[in-house]
């Protein structure tokens, strides 16, 4: 048997992909019961785990890492745009597909604006600590888009140095990139990237442009 709220992250998890339709987002086919078992059929993906790689290679390539947040980025903004904040971004819930495509996966934790908070407990701490804003931190209940782009800010430094967090060593990313990092990583939600799409916009820069950093919808 599982326990009531392992069945409701369940349900989070179908109700939340089920609104999305982004490549860069595992999908859920069914969500369903038979006697005590409670099941989740979602896309096959093949390839492995962004803390696979990690733990495999030790870093991602500048230019690699650039594309894989970018294309996090997109996933997210179009996940925000219906409302869902992930609120558990971090290397083990990215796929990085045998095409190359990240995929953003595990919504269990996710906060659904048309749910009004009614499943999140005011104070209570969902997450990973060490990749969860301040904010999150403090408490699940009111953190929005902000916190979800802290996170993948967290995962890209740690694609880049190939140290978890903590700690943080900004002079271990390279030049070009330390700005935009530490914007992401401001502990006042005010002074980070605002949405997604703002973040793409710094990435590309610091990356010089490259039409080679490319969103995921580039991938077909």
């Amino acid at each position: 048997l599982i326990s009531r709220g392992t069945v409701e992250r369940f349900r989070t998890e179908a109700r939340s992909i089920a609104a999305l339709n982004h490549p860069g987002i595992v999908r859920v086919y069914e969500f369903n019961q038979q006697d005590d078992l409670h099941y989740i059929v979602m896309e096959y993906v093949g390839g492995e785990s962004l803390s696979q790689r990690l733990a495999r290679e030790g870093t991602i390539p500048v230019e690699e890492a650039i594309r894989i947040t970018i294309s996090l980025c997109d996933a997210l903004s179009h996940a925000h745009g219906k409302g869902i904040i992930h609120r558990d971004i971090k290397p083990s819930n990215v796929l990085l597909s045998s095409e190359g495509v990240p995929k953003l996966v595990d919504f269990g934790l996710a906060r659904i604006e048309s749910d009004q908070g009614q499943h999140t407990r005011e104070g209570a701490t969902l997450g990973t600590f060490d990749y969860m804003s301040p904010e999150q931190r403090r408490g699940a209940a009111g953190v929005d888009e902000r916190s979800d782009l802290w996170s993948l800010g967290m995962t890209f430094y740690e694609m880049l140095t190939g140290d978890p967090p903590p700690p943080l060593d900004l002079d271990a990313i390279p030049q070009p990139l330390r700005s935009t990092i530490g914007k992401a990583l401001k502990r006042n939600p005010d002074d980070r990237y605002q949405n997604a799409k703002s973040m793409v916009n710094a990435l590309t820069v610091a990356g010089g442009g490259s039409k080679e950093v490319a969103t995921v919808d580039d991938f077909g």
